[in-house]
């Protein structure tokens, strides 16, 4: 480093959660909202999906607003349709979640957010960083912590 006489000063940048007060003003999409995903490994290998209109975490596939499946979760990852396994999947978009039953003579639809972000990891889906639900291999649905039930579909929209 060359000293030319002149002092400078450096400025450091903080990337800070988003304050409550800020919070309404984050959550307020437009009415052409969509959703995008980015899926990471532990490497930071990422890759980036979308824009998606609505994501149906329908048991342990991820289908997009036509019904085409996106990844599914499958030994602790998320396989993407069209490439690797990945271990994180996030949404950045301001969204809801709805748990739908797969027989609507069940229950009712239940209804969480809105979220600045979600994201899974391991099959645990977090609505930002507070866990939402996990996928059940087994019964291959979502279980909701909210609502102590599980539940057939998780439907991502984004904020409109």
């Amino acid at each position: 480093m060359v000293d030319d006489g002149q002092s400078r000063q450096l400025i450091q940048i903080k990337t800070m959660p988003p304050s409550r007060s800020n919070h309404r003003r984050l959550m307020t999409a437009s009415p052409n909202s969509t959703l995008k995903i980015t899926c990471a490994t532990a490497r930071g290998d990422a890759r980036h999906l979308g824009p998606f209109t609505r994501l149906v975490f329908d048991g342990p596939e991820i289908k997009d607003d036509t019904g085409r499946v996106v990844a599914v979760h499958r030994d602790h990852q998320w396989e993407i349709v069209e490439g690797p396994r990945y271990s994180r999947l996030e949404c950045y978009s301001p969204c809801r979640v709805r748990f739908e039953p797969r027989d609507p003579a069940q229950r009712e639809p239940r209804n969480v957010g809105p979220f600045s972000t979600l994201s899974s990891v391991d099959g645990v889906c977090y609505g930002d960083h507070r866990i939402l639900a996990f996928c059940d291999d087994q019964l291959k649905d979502w279980y909701s912590f909210d609502f102590g039930q599980h539940y057939g579909r998780m439907v991502v929209v984004p904020l409109e």
